[in-house]
C-alpha cells in the first residue's frame, strides 16, 4: 500500500514522507524527514 501512495504522490510532484512500522503507515506532506511531533507538525497538514 505504501508503494502505491509513494508512486501516486511522486508522479503528482507532491512533497511527502511516508513512515512505516510493520503494517502501519503515516503520510506526511513535507520534503523533510519526519522523526518526531515537531517535524510532523511542520508539514502541509491542509492537504489532508
Amino acid at each position: 500500500m505504501h508503494l502505491g501512495f509513494e508512486n501516486v504522490l511522486s508522479k503528482a510532484g507532491i512533497p511527502h514522507q511516508i513512515n512505516r512500522f510493520g503494517s502501519m503507515i503515516s503520510v506526511h506532506f513535507t520534503e523533510n524527514p519526519v522523526t518526531d511531533f515537531t517535524s510532523s507538525a511542520q508539514g502541509n497538514n491542509e492537504r489532508f
